[in-house]
């Protein structure tokens, strides 16, 4: 209990200096502003003569150090003879409010021990991490790293140091955190210089979880207890996300096709036919020049032919099934050509499958004595599909009723005629503003109708 109380008087304290620290914190007596390098004033009245050094910051000539784009020291050199002494009134306040943040104390504390920005130490521990890293150590290469991020943050050593993160998660087989690593620092840098290669490693990672999968597949729930290369659950989904990832953070870059055609073909083999036609649809609007066009034209034509339920259910997968295998047959002459036996089958299928429901709408009309509806139906068979089994048995349907009416004779007619409403509605011109063609005279102004008929009494007119 006392060791408690005595732990929260120093940090109280240490709280405390810091923040009187940074009030009392001002330029040397004598001096203005304008002459203190590191103040506002200082910079405006140098920023021209500074000179940008990659990899360090801003070098003003006689001034020790570097400092950034808004005149503030990057390194411990710099300072040692910078200050922050021109504010006003107002922003000293606001300063004041904001060293009373325990995260902006405890940097300030930070600072003061050492522990805090430091870019000249940053590359130390960088360059370290690297020399550990080579000789594939990567333990010790994660913690120089970690210490140069955290002493470079903000600054291009923190870029470098946390992409060689990612990099010797990578290289030492643990790929969840590789590629935790690499996300972090893509969102962190989202024009990083090392995109293209941390979206590589990611695809690579995706493919291996993906692959690890198809050989050795298991349910979501069977936890992975002994391979650090893999998440504890669920290595498919997994992978699925990475390369979704991909390709919502580069859309427009070399991989993000790859990675969507990914996506497709692991839902097929999967037999989530619907997944797989939706990104396969993605595929072909988004990335017209991919080179995986003719596989997703393909593999969709198949993905429509597995989505069809039948005669009893929509239709639209037939009518893009037969819109798909025309586009391979022109759009790809030259690759369709060891495929295309498999092309032609699927589009005898097709027409099978569409004869088939017209041949069963024929037979439900036919059933109804409706038999106008059932000679459409076997006529368009006929038409479409004439060389067909199915074409000759609707020759033999269309005479087997030749002659019947087109629709059933009206059964109870005497009892139907009792009730009102069967009149054609088109013919109701004589029945008051219910007729149409009364309306269209009123509304319109027809010419063809020189008088108006009776209203009914208690009936509204319309005027116009």
């Amino acid at each position: 209990m006392y060791l408690q109380k005595f732990s929260r008087a120093i940090v109280l304290g240490t709280w405390m200096s810091a923040i009187i620290g940074c009030a009392q914190l001002s330029a040397p007596a004598g001096e203005s502003a304008a002459s203190v390098p590191g103040t506002q004033s200082w910079w405006k009245a140098n920023q021209h003569l500074a000179e940008f050094v990659p990899g360090h910051g801003n070098a003003v000539p006689g001034v020790p150090g570097y400092f950034d784009d808004q005149g503030r020291p990057l390194d411990a050199e710099a300072k040692q003879v910078g200050y922050q002494a021109d504010v006003g009134e107002d922003e000293s306040q606001a300063n004041w409010l904001e060293n009373l943040d325990p995260g902006v104390a405890y940097q300030k504390v930070k600072d003061q021990l050492g522990s805090g920005v430091n870019v000249e130490r940053a590359r130390q521990r960088y360059f370290a991490g690297i020399d550990e890293f080579k000789q594939k150590k990567f333990d010790q290469a994660l913690e120089a790293f970690a210490d140069a991020a955290t002493f470079g943050k903000g600054s291009s050593v923190e870029e470098d140091a946390m992409f060689m993160t990612a990099e010797s998660h990578f290289f030492s087989d643990r790929y969840p955190q590789a590629n935790q690593a690499y996300s972090a620092l893509i969102q962190k840098y989202s024009n990083s210089k090392y995109l293209d290669k941390a979206i590589q490693r990611q695809f690579a990672i995706g493919q291996y979880w993906l692959q690890h999968d198809q050989a050795d597949p298991s349910w979501p729930v069977t936890p992975n207890l002994t391979d650090k290369s893999r998440h504890r659950f669920d290595t498919r989904g997994h992978a699925l996300l990475v390369f979704n990832q991909i390709r919502l953070t580069d859309p427009t870059g070399p991989l993000a096709d790859d990675a969507l055609m990914a996506i497709a073909n692991a839902n097929f083999l999967a037999g989530r036919y619907e997944d797989a036609d939706y990104h396969y649809i993605q595929l072909r609007k988004d990335y017209p020049n991919s080179e995986h066009q003719y596989e997703a034209h393909l593999l969709g034509l198949q993905c429509k032919l597995k989505k069809y339920q039948g005669p009893d259910y929509d239709g639209t997968p037939l009518k893009e099934a037969e819109e798909l295998s025309e586009q391979l047959l022109s759009q790809f002459p030259d690759k369709i050509r060891q495929d295309k036996e498999r092309v032609v089958k699927a589009r005898a299928e097709v027409a099978a499958l569409a004869s088939l429901r017209d041949w069963q709408l024929a037979q439900y009309y036919e059933g109804r004595k409706s038999y106008g509806a059932a000679r459409y139906y076997l006529n368009q068979i006929v038409e479409k599909y004439p060389t067909t089994h199915i074409a000759k048995l609707s020759r033999e349907r269309l005479a087997s009723f030749e002659g019947q009416p087109d629709v059933p004779a009206q059964k109870l007619a005497w009892l139907v005629s009792l009730f009102p409403g069967k009149e054609d509605p088109l013919k109701q011109n004589q029945r008051g503003p219910v007729g149409v063609a009364w309306l269209k005279d009123r509304v319109l102004g027809s010419s063809s109708s020189s008088e108006t008929p009776a209203t009914p009494e208690g009936s509204s007119t319309i005027r116009r």
